[in-house]
């Protein structure tokens, strides 16, 4: 029995983990940053849950214990916490000076890091940024994996070694809805809203393919085998700074939600803004 029940929980830290790559790579993809989700796997499927902000070890330590409760609240059987980071890697033969943040190594490498955790073992997945000169995202390197039965840290541990009773389920919920905290968003309502939006697709400078939306995901999606024909003839899509071969295009193009893309517009828009004000006031 107990052998079945990790399977179980290996099969629900799988789906997440796929699903926080392809979070890792849109989000990359579409901002040129991760911003920390967790992924959980509960009584009700697949969801996520994010932080208000994480700009100091209080609001971590804090989005560290509402996650806890999420997922005592939920049953979780298996979660995955994205982020961004820099890492330092030993290699052989050598000792990292602990006392040093990874940020501070010349050698130190960017990176997308998933954090996965069930019951009964962790792993840990950490795909290095590969960007241009510029600082534009290309891509991903090869993915370093770290499986163990046990990790410490802020966000390692954060469901129960044992599965929580009805009771203590029932105690997390309340103190969820006082603090005013959904327990989590399910993935599939999410999916099943934002497909019935328009959609833009983006080019790999950022820009939308068409001036108006389109009408459905499928839609979008039928546009770009057509688009892309039209650089047969010269062989590649001549992006910003570079030349991408036809064979690599399809993957360079992201269909996102209009709304989302709009929000992107805005904030890009805000953050220029406020980037002249603090120009003026030097």
């Amino acid at each position: 029995m107990i052998d079945n029940i990790r399977k179980d929980e290996q099969a629900s830290l799988e789906k997440l983990m796929n699903e926080a790559d392809l979070f890792a790579k849109h989000s990359m993809q579409q901002t040129g940053g991760i911003p920390p989700v967790l992924f959980i796997h509960g009584e009700n499927g697949i969801g996520m849950f994010r932080p208000d902000k994480m700009g100091d070890q209080r609001s971590k330590d804090h989005f560290a214990g509402l996650a806890q409760l999420v997922c005592i609240a939920t049953g979780a059987d298996a979660t995955v916490f994205v982020s961004e980071g820099w890492v330092k890697m030993a290699k052989a033969g050598e000792r990292l000076d602990l006392s040093k943040a990874p940020s501070e190594y010349a050698d130190r490498q960017e990176m997308a890091i998933m954090m996965g955790q069930t019951r009964t073992s962790c792993q840990q997945r950490m795909l290095p940024m590969i960007r241009s000169k510029e600082g534009k995202f290309l891509g991903f390197g090869n993915e370093h994996k770290i499986n163990a039965d046990r990790v410490e840290g802020r966000f390692a541990n954060l469901i129960p070694w044992d599965y929580p009773s009805v009771k203590a389920q029932a105690a997390a919920k309340e103190a969820l809805s006082k603090l005013g905290v959904a327990s989590y968003q399910r993935e599939e309502e999410r999916r099943h809203r934002e497909d019935k939006g328009k959609y833009h697709v983006i080019s790999p400078d950022g820009l939308p393919l068409t001036p108006v939306a389109f009408a459905s995901k499928k839609d979008a999606e039928e546009f770009i085998p057509k688009w892309c024909e039209r650089f047969k003839a010269q062989g590649y899509y001549a992006a910003v700074g570079e030349r991408i071969p036809l064979d690599e295009l399809v993957d360079r193009l992201a269909i996102v939600p209009e709304a989302e893309y709009i929000r992107a517009v805005e904030q890009a828009a805000k953050q220029r803004h406020q980037e002249r004000g603090r120009g003026m006031d030097r």
